[in-house]
């Protein structure tokens, strides 16, 4: 094989793979809203089952460690 067609190939071969990363991407973005939105489902229907969310506080490990709150009900986390 010469250059040009080694060359020719591994360029398609280039095109192919960004296409499918592409699709990738999109896919991810796609299931990250599907996520975002099942988790607002459930916070929703948290507060419409129970009224109001039932937090526990939390901190993280370390010196310096963040509080954060988790619902004794739907495991919903909060910062």
């Amino acid at each position: 094989m010469d250059f040009s067609t080694t060359h020719k190939e591994l360029l398609e071969e280039e095109k192919t793979i960004m296409k499918l990363q592409h699709k990738c991407r999109e896919k991810l973005n796609m299931l990250h809203s599907q996520l975002q939105e099942n988790k607002k489902k459930i916070y929703e229907n948290c507060i419409k089952h129970h009224g109001n969310h039932l937090w526990e506080a939390f901190r993280e490990e370390g010196p310096y460690g963040e509080r954060y709150f988790i619902c004794k009900n739907c495991n919903t986390e909060d910062y």
